[in-house]
């Protein structure tokens, strides 16, 4: 188990360079609640972070001075960390300040001890914080004995109402907490706790796919100098391709801010990409899956301009066999990349007209049996949901990943749709069809189709 003192060396050793080399950090944020215990202040529960934010007046002052409570905020120079590291590791908070504001760790009597954890990343609150400015810190946690015989029940309600009434007032001691950005106590155990942390400087603002030029672009706000930025990493999916990004950074950012435009593997479902200063991994990491502009769509589109002509077979146009019909859903299945055979005809024992089928990069199947008829598709629902079970049996797939469709230019109820789920097949009929062709032309992905297609086979 590593010991307080490894703990100590391993966050200043992590942090040093930032520190020493660049003028990445510009104050020390600091801010602490004690109790009074004697004629000493007992911490309840304190913060240090080494912050990006300017420090124009270096001081620690009271912003709560009651006779049970003290609260000290404010910022001072980034070198004041490892005087504030001596002291934590001596028991003290705080020393050396004017007015009787030192705050001690633990009691001198020896009232329990601290413990501390290795410095990890963690994830902020920028939510319910919004002046967190970055996502992630480099942070370790202090925990100490209960302050019960501090802060009694009855203690803390004599606080709340002291607290109401002073200058600057607060509704109470969480409230007192939430202001200074430290983890309220009243529904928790009370027990002593110190948050020493680091900001890392570094956030993915947008990332997007720029399908025409294939490329991944990428916007980063960060802070540093030429030779100590973040670097950027991308791992892609599903290959899982490693790749270092060299000399992203622009010469004269805006307002810190990068834009990097990376090429896009041909295979590349997903990227997640990680920013990471001197070896502190994930600074910030973002998971983006890559959609592409169908190049399908584009090819359909310089066939058929507007696709007037798969519109006229969709709902207007007529045969004695069907076919037109049959072959407009057969090149709208096709248009998102599905692998569509068409057999209409030309199959044995009257089977379903075509099958459309899709792999995606991670290898998962996803196949639709689809049935076409103008009108009348109660008739047909009895057998498409016999055959698919056949099939389905017969290809050896995944009920999930199998669905029986019955496509329609009729019109059908709510009550049609329902009774078609019920025997596993789902009932498209002409209105949907509609929906489902402008998802189609707006570029939605195989995956996306099968979606739509089987919640029309969910029963509500």
């Amino acid at each position: 188990m590593a010991t307080q003192m490894d703990c100590f060396d391993e966050f200043l050793r992590k942090v040093e360079p930032l520190i020493e080399s660049t003028p990445l950090y510009r104050s020390l944020e600091f801010a602490c609640v004690a109790a009074r215990h004697g004629s000493e202040w007992i911490l309840i529960a304190g913060k240090a972070v080494l912050s990006t934010e300017p420090c124009p007046d270096p001081r620690i002052s009271p912003l709560v001075r009651l006779s049970s409570l003290l609260a000290l905020s404010g910022r001072t120079g980034v070198k004041k960390v490892n005087d504030l590291v001596t002291n934590l590791r001596d028991s003290w908070v705080i020393r050396g300040q004017a007015s009787n504001n030192d705050v001690r760790l633990t009691p001198e009597d020896g009232a329990g001890g601290y413990s501390w954890s290795q410095p990890r990343v963690c994830s902020v609150d920028t939510v319910s914080n919004p002046s967190n400015r970055w996502n992630r810190v480099l942070s370790m946690w202090g925990s100490g004995p209960t302050l019960s015989s501090l802060l009694s029940y009855a203690s803390l309600q004599e606080i709340d109402s002291q607290l109401r009434g002073s200058t600057p007032g607060f509704n109470g001691f969480d409230a007192l907490c939430s202001k200074l950005n430290l983890p309220p106590r009243r529904n928790q155990s009370l027990s002593s706790s110190f948050e020493l942390s680091a900001e890392l400087p570094a956030r993915f603002v947008v990332v997007q796919t720029k399908s025409a030029e294939r490329t991944l672009e990428i916007d980063i706000e960060c802070v540093g100098i030429p030779n100590l930025m973040p670097d950027l990493m991308i791992d892609w999916l599903p290959k899982r391709d490693f790749h270092r990004v060299e000399n992203w950074q622009q010469p004269e950012p805006k307002g810190n801010l990068h834009h990097v435009s990376v090429a896009l593997p041909d295979e590349a479902a997903a990227a997640e990409l990680m920013l990471s200063f001197l070896g502190i991994e994930a600074a910030d990491t973002v998971r983006h899956d890559i959609v592409r502009e169908s190049t399908l769509l584009r090819i359909v589109n310089f066939f058929d301009p507007g696709q007037t002509r798969l519109t006229s077979y969709l709902y207007d146009k007529t045969d004695s066999d069907a076919n037109a019909f049959e072959l407009g859903v057969a090149r709208l299945l096709s248009t998102t990349g599905f692998v569509v055979l068409w057999f209409g005809k030309a199959s044995r024992d009257g089977l379903p007209d075509l099958v459309a089928y899709w792999r995606s990069p991670l290898g998962e199947e996803y196949l639709v049996l689809a049935e076409c008829t103008l009108k009348d598709p109660a008739r047909k629902l009895s057998d498409l949901a016999d055959r698919g079970k056949q099939m389905s049996q017969a290809a050896g797939l995944a009920s999930d990943r199998f669905l029986p469709v019955l496509f329609t230019r009729t019109e059908v109820t709510e009550p049609d749709v329902a009774a078609a789920a019920q025997r596993g097949v789902a009932l498209c009929d002409a209105r949907k069809l509609k929906d489902l062709q402008q998802q189609i032309i707006s570029g939605a992905s195989p995956l996306e189709l099968y979606g739509m297609l089987r919640s029309l086979c969910i029963l509500l």
